[in-house]
C-alpha cells in the first residue's frame, strides 16, 4: 500500500542498530525508492536493498573511510533528488552524526522536513539511546513517524544469564519508551533465520503495517 509521504527517511539511535534492513523493509511494503545519500566504508547498503528488489538511487557521496561523514570525506551540497516513486531515505550512523563541522544528520532531517522512522535496537542501554534521539529530533521539530524496534542477532552491552531474563527486561525497556515519548510502537523485528525479500515482506505484514494504520495521515 501506498503512503501519502512522497519522502520518508530512516534514522536510527545509533550504528548497527538495523537501518539498513528496516529501510529495505519500508521500501518493499510501501512500493518505494530507496536512496542513502552519504555511504561511508566498505559496505554496499544501496547493493543490500538492489539484491532485494529494491529500486534504488546511487549515493550522492561515498568514502572509504569507515566513519562519521564529517571523518570521512567532504560534504557539501547534499539535495534530494526528484523521483516519480516514494523515496526511503536512510541516513549514516546515528541521527545525531556530523555531515559537516556542527551540521548533524538530524539538522538535514529538520531543513527538508523529512517524518523519520526511527529504528531502536533492543539491548541494555536502549532506553537512554532512544530517550535522548527522541528529544534531538523532537527538539530541531522533526516529525517522527514511529519506533520501529529490532530485536536484531546477539546482545549489545552484557549479555543476560538466561532468554526469559533478556526478554522480560528487553519487553520492560520497549514498554517504557513508548509510554515515555507517546510515539506509535511500529513492531519489533525479530532475529530472522533469513532476510532476503519474502522474509522482510513478512516482516512489513505481519509486524510493522498494522501499527501504520493507526497512523495519522499515513495512507
Amino acid at each position: 500500500m501506498k503512503t501519502s509521504y512522497e519522502r520518508l527517511a530512516v534514522t536510527g539511535t545509533g550504528t548497527e542498530v538495523g537501518k539498513t534492513l528496516a529501510a529495505t523493509m519500508l521500501a518493499l511494503g510501501l512500493g518505494s525508492m530507496y536512496w542513502k545519500p552519504i555511504q561511508t566504508g566498505d559496505d554496499s547498503d544501496r547493493g543490500y536493498a538492489q539484491s532485494r528488489g529494491v529500486k534504488t538511487l546511487p549515493e550522492a557521496y561515498r568514502f572509504d573511510l569507515p566513519a562519521a561523514p564529517a571523518a570521512a570525506g567532504k560534504v557539501e551540497k547534499l539535495e534530494i533528488p526528484s523521483v516519480p516513486e516514494n523515496l526511503i531515505i536512510e541516513g549514516a550512523g546515528g541521527a545525531l552524526v556530523p555531515i559537516r563541522g556542527k551540521y548533524l544528520w538530524a539538522d538535514w532531517l529538520a531543513d527538508n522536513r523529512l517524518p523519520t522512522f526511527l529504528v531502536a535496537r533492543l539491548y541494555l542501554g536502549c532506553i537512554h539511546h532512544t530517550l535522548a534521539t527522541v528529544e534531538s529530533l523532537e527538539k530541531r521539530g522533526v516529525k517522527i513517524v514511529g519506533i520501529i524496534f529490532n530485536d536484531g542477532k546477539g546482545d549489545f552491552g552484557p549479555v543476560f544469564s538466561d532468554a526469559a531474563t533478556r526478554r522480560r527486561v528487553l519487553d520492560g525497556s520497549r514498554e517504557f519508551i513508548v509510554e515515555y515519548t507517546g510515539l506509535p510502537d511500529l513492531g519489533r523485528i525479530p532475529a530472522l533465520g533469513s532476510d532476503d525479500a519474502s522474509a522482510l515482506l513478512g516482516v512489513f505484514e505481519g509486524v510493522v503495517a498494522p501499527g501504520l494504520q493507526n497512523v495519522e495521515g499515513f495512507y
